[in-house]
């Protein structure tokens, strides 16, 4: 099960744990847009770009930091990595399966195994 998500906290590692000296996560051309709406009738007015074209590898035993201001996107990057947000495009493989064509129970195996922390503030200073 993935940790509870304080939003008082950085997000600052992505840590994954898996087969041996190969790519366990594959992040490719990642994107997350969330819909603004405006008006009486709610209409579509645009999109803010939470994370777009994030792309990266991890492997066995590596960890990567994802580090930069409040609202840059760090947070959505893993809740869209885990699928707890669902992503606007792009590939993410663990373990060579493709995160977002998993079932409910694949991905929650699945989760087991990928995890993402925060660490507060104080820590990166």
């Amino acid at each position: 099960m993935l940790p509870k998500i304080d939003d008082n906290l950085r997000f600052r590692a992505l840590e994954v744990k898996g087969l041996e000296d190969s790519v366990l996560l594959k992040v490719k051309n990642l994107k997350k847009y969330f819909p603004v709406r405006g008006g009486i009738l709610s209409k579509l007015i645009g999109y803010v770009q939470a994370v777009d074209e994030i792309s990266f590898d991890i492997k066995e035993g590596e960890t990567l930091g994802l580090v930069g201001e409040s609202g840059c996107g760090k947070t959505t990057t893993g809740r869209t990595i885990t699928r707890l947000l669902e992503p606007t495009a792009g590939e993410v493989d663990f373990e060579g399966e493709n995160v977002f064509k998993l079932n409910k129970e694949e991905l929650r195996k699945a989760r087991r195994n990928i995890c993402f922390s925060h660490c507060p503030k104080e820590w990166s200073d």
